[in-house]
């Protein structure tokens, strides 16, 4: 059959990439790595907004792939917007 490695619950499954260091985490990894060191919120704000979704190891191309719906680059250009945290002090981790 076809098994994905992702269950429906992806929440806690689903890997990032820590830019600081390049480790791929998942949320609560991350939690425990800076419990102590941020709050809770920051963290939060961090995964959202710096954290890049950890591709999987035999998708390299995956990326220019990613809006098939054609369109123009408006639409992909409007797509890089970068939200940014409502925290103050958000500078590198």
């Amino acid at each position: 059959g076809t098994a994905a490695k992702a269950s429906p619950t992806s929440g806690d499954a689903e890997r990032r990439t820590d830019p600081e260091d390049g480790q791929k985490l998942t949320l609560s990894e991350l939690h425990a790595k800076y419990k102590g060191t941020y709050t809770e919120e920051d963290i939060q704000a961090y995964w959202d907004v710096e954290c890049q979704l950890a591709a999987p190891a035999q998708s390299s191309s995956a990326a220019s792939a990613d809006a098939p719906q054609g369109g123009g680059d408006e639409s992909s250009s409007a797509a890089a917007t970068v939200i940014k945290p409502k925290s103050k002090n958000t500078r590198r981790f």
